[in-house]
């Protein structure tokens, strides 16, 4: 299609026209991405799957197109492609994608043939923390060591976790930090007591519940 200004004239002006444009309609059809995510948070080593849908801007669904995840771990703000798949018939596809913490998703079409590129909202993925504890004794003399040791994942940014005690049907006391290496674990000698333990993993940076693991009694005689 083309186009041009043109000015008739006046008793002032002379006529004159513009150069012509030319403008030319791409045919390839409009599309949006609609994804749904989990509402919950995900436990660390559980998967997330994640339903991405490709459609027109007329509300149909456009089979046979390939849509890209992409994620990027919070708060890092560098993205990484990490599955590809082509939309079904419905225009659907499934991504299903293992966390390692609290992930920011995008899902991209990046266009075709016969349609353009789109790029979905931005659904955030929230992780809870695993914590995997043990005692190295249930029972042992006074004065003898019983070691506490265990696991936090995903790593989390702190460092620390707590460890917490409690007597009999008592309430739960913070007793002292519980500091982890560069791969999670953990571990630390009881105090001289009759105790029931917990460990807890750092809050998760973007909520404010607290993870916790119970193992039992450690009974000193």
């Amino acid at each position: 299609m083309e186009y041009r200004l043109r000015h008739g004239g006046t008793s002032t002006t002379r006529p004159d026209a513009s150069p012509i444009v030319t403008v030319t309609l791409d045919p390839r059809s409009r599309t949006t991405i609609a994804v749904t995510a989990p509402a919950d948070p995900v436990t660390a080593g559980d998967t997330a799957t994640l339903v991405a849908t490709l459609r027109r801007t007329d509300g149909t669904t456009v089979g046979g197109q390939t849509l890209t995840l992409h994620a990027r771990q919070a708060p890092l703000t560098t993205w990484t492609k990490v599955a590809a798949q082509s939309t079904n018939a419905k225009g659907r596809v499934a991504f299903v994608h293992r966390p390692e913490g609290n992930v920011v998703y995008e899902v991209r079409h990046a266009g075709s043939a016969t349609t353009l590129g789109s790029v979905s909202a931005r659904p955030v993925v929230m992780v809870s923390f695993a914590v995997a504890i043990e005692l190295s004794a249930a029972t042992a003399a006074h004065a003898s060591d019983v070691t506490l040791s265990g696991s936090i994942a995903p790593l989390p940014p702190v460092g620390v976790g707590t460890l917490w005690m409690k007597t009999g049907t008592g309430d739960w006391q913070e007793v002292q930090n519980l500091p982890y290496d560069s791969s999670g674990t953990f571990s630390v000698s009881l105090p001289d007591a009759h105790r029931e333990f917990t460990s807890t993993g750092c809050r998760s940076p973007a909520t404010t519940s607290t993870h916790r693991a119970p193992v039992g009694y450690a009974a000193w005689k």
